[in-house]
């Protein structure tokens, strides 16, 4: 039996490009045909980020949202999907979309027969 598949998605003040992200993430996880959910942590975003979150939550049963009062930053945010995730195998997206859904596919995989799989931009043109 294939392994499932938890994407948590990083999100702080990503109200313009979380619902495509999800979508786009969703696209992928159903090609694949694996069990998975979506975990979306809202990490203390001041704009409508949770509430979109929320909503896209209400419609998809696959999908959950953690939210933090305020902002955590990244290593508090990566720790939540940790505790939330429920499925065989984790794999973070931020919610800005930078990263294309598309790698799930390609390290799924990779992720079935190693304990851990780290990907990274080759040509990213922003600083460090």
């Amino acid at each position: 039996m294939a392994l499932s598949i938890s994407v948590v998605i990083l999100a702080f003040n990503e109200e313009e490009s979380l619902e495509a992200v999800i979508d786009e993430i969703e696209s992928v996880l159903q090609r694949i045909g694996r069990d998975y959910e979506m975990i979306i942590v809202d990490d203390g975003s001041t704009d409508d980020t949770g509430a979109i979150a929320d909503r896209l939550a209400r419609e998809n049963l696959r999908m959950q949202v953690a939210h933090h009062a305020i902002n955590k930053g990244l290593g508090e945010a990566y720790r939540t999907g940790f505790a939330v995730a429920q499925r065989d195998l984790i794999t973070f997206f931020a919610a800005d979309g930078e990263i294309p859904a598309a790698t799930i596919k390609e390290f799924t995989p990779l992720m079935d027969v190693a304990h851990m799989v780290l990907g990274y931009l080759p040509r990213r043109n922003a600083s460090l």
